[in-house]
């Protein structure tokens, strides 16, 4: 009897277009970048290279994680062992510098600046280190950044494809979805920064 494999009546599920188990290992602090779950997660095409993928990937942790270092540093001097370990009272120990206006008298702009704040309330503190899945939504929230990230340089790269090979989306459409994935990389990294995700400039 032929094993039920090879039957024309069983569909298997295609195999992965990423083996599993190909990691971007992290440094102990930050967290491993499964490249198979960011493949999947961001329905990111066949024609995108393995190799293509884990550098940018590689790219989006050196980005990530050096716009986020200070704040990762403080936590290490708070007690953190790693992200995934960062507790709500470690976040509430961040001091940030204090700029809102108040009613005292103006200081000198020579003088040094003192005063500062926490850089979140008990309230933010708790939602980021809440579980999200099988992970604290802080931890969601970092690979959220670097995938974001990892797919706005991919689809930067493959911009010249959309004019050159066949069913591919136009250029306009993979440019706005380059600007949409970077957009989305900096949202995260400002929720996990407390940070709100408009930037005022004034005139």
């Amino acid at each position: 009897m032929a094993p039920m494999s090879s039957s024309p009546l069983i569909s298997l599920p295609p195999a992965p277009a990423t083996p599993a188990g190909l990691v971007l290992p992290g440094d102990g602090w930050w967290p491993d970048i499964d490249a198979n779950a960011a493949r999947e997660a961001c329905r990111l095409p066949d024609y995108v290279t393995d190799a293509r993928l884990l550098a940018s990937l590689e790219g989006a942790v050196l980005t990530v994680t050096a716009d986020l270092a200070e704040w990762a540093a403080q936590l290490l001097g708070a007690g953190a062992a790693n992200l995934g370990a960062v507790t709500a009272a470690q976040l509430v120990s961040l001091m940030v510098p204090d700029h809102r206006p108040t009613h005292r008298r103006p200081i000198s702009p020579c003088a040094p600046f003192h005063r500062q704040r926490p850089r979140y309330t008990a309230a933010q503190a708790m939602w980021l280190c809440a579980p999200a899945g099988s992970a604290s939504r802080l931890s969601a929230l970092y690979l959220r950044a670097v995938r974001f990230a990892a797919m706005a340089e991919v689809s930067d790269q493959y911009r010249d494809m959309a004019t050159i090979t066949p069913k591919q989306p136009r250029v306009e459409a993979i440019e706005e979805t380059g600007a949409d994935y970077y957009r989305w990389s900096v949202e995260a990294r400002r929720d996990m920064l407390g940070q709100t995700r408009v930037a005022v400039e004034l005139i």
